[in-house]
């Protein structure tokens, strides 16, 4: 359960964080049920109420990145990764955005597929990664 979570973040207003997982929560369900438009909504309200928490800017960087938004979910893999910078899903997930994006990042695809490879050898071994870093 991700908002559960929440509670370990940094001191912040409880409000703000009953608000933020109740958000999270809701958002996580519609995203499950495919309606990708009012979960992001729901992830808006979330980081509103608490924007110091990084796992939902990693929950709406994914989102975003479903729906093919690749600059806004590179912001928000950004702002995550800056918290927690060894999550390779995460890692993998920006890289494939930079990839993806228009204008398309190259140098920094493969800036994070790089990390990736130092972080586990067996990522070097990402369908068409290679090929594109060379």
């Amino acid at each position: 359960m991700p908002w559960a979570s929440l509670a370990t973040e940094p001191a912040a207003d409880d409000a703000g964080k009953a608000s933020a997982a109740t958000h999270l929560r809701q958002g996580i369900e519609l995203r499950k049920k495919g309606e990708f438009a009012p979960a992001e909504d729901e992830l808006n309200q979330a980081i509103a109420a608490f924007p110091t928490a990084g796992l939902l800017y990693s929950e709406r960087g994914q989102l975003r990145y479903l729906r093919r938004n690749y600059l806004g979910a590179i912001e928000d893999f950004n702002v995550y990764l800056a918290q927690v910078p060894s999550d390779a899903k995460i890692l993998l997930l920006r890289s494939q955005a930079r990839r993806y994006a228009r204008p398309e990042d190259r140098p920094g695809a493969c800036a994070d597929f790089a990390a990736l490879r130092q972080m586990d050898a067996s990522l070097s071994r990402i369908e068409g990664m290679d090929r594109y870093c060379r």
